[in-house]
């Protein structure tokens, strides 16, 4: 038996927040839901009504890491995945001609903050 109630992937925008489940081969698609902090704890409500632990996942972003507070603060797991952003990051860096060590820099920001968040996990 899986330690969580539901696993769920998220795709986090500035406005909205859509919301997918894992079904039989493809994840199924559950609508999207205003950005706002309120609505991702009302989300998790209806996904989880006897407080069962959900586990969500979404790629980080520039919207930051406000929904994997909120998510961890309602005592769920959420892992957030960097490492594809950070690549592509690079790889568009260099490719529209920045220097080498600009591109590094950028990416390096990126990964601090994704660190920060994974160590305010462990403390």
């Amino acid at each position: 038996m899986s330690e969580y109630s539901a696993y769920i992937g998220l795709d986090v925008h500035k406005d909205t927040i859509a919301v997918a489940l894992p079904g039989r081969g493809e994840p199924v698609y559950r609508g999207e839901i205003a950005h706002r902090r309120g609505s991702l704890r009302r989300l998790m409500g209806r996904l989880s009504p006897q407080g069962e632990v959900l586990s969500f996942c979404y790629e980080a972003g520039p919207c930051g890491y406000g929904v994997y507070r909120e998510i961890t603060e309602a005592g769920h797991d959420c892992a957030v995945v960097a490492q594809k952003r950070l690549c592509a990051r690079y790889l568009h860096l260099i490719h529209v001609g920045k220097a080498k060590n600009q591109v590094t820099t950028a990416v390096a920001r990126e990964l601090v903050g994704f660190i920060w968040a994974i160590a305010c996990e462990v403390n």
